[in-house]
């Protein structure tokens, strides 16, 4: 396993992290802190009406989530 970035070689695996699940509660509270309140992020009824099955979460908090990744 690569132990930092500057050792990283094309093929490298990264480390496994559990993300768990972002709940209906972060979603609210990020939209709140973000200012992005697209109603698809915390409505279930308006994301159905959009055609999806449910609310997703914002890009820039799934982004932030990602960033474990590369900062673990």
């Amino acid at each position: 396993m690569t132990t930092t970035l500057l050792d990283a070689q094309a093929g490298d695996r990264l480390p496994e992290i559990d993300f768990g699940r972002i709940s209906r509660a972060t979603l609210a509270l990020y939209a709140g802190a973000s200012g992005d309140h697209n109603a698809i992020h915390i409505d279930s009824d308006f994301a159905r009406k959009a055609g999806v099955d449910d609310v997703f979460a914002q890009g820039m908090l799934s982004m932030g989530v990602l960033a474990r990744v590369v900062t673990s």
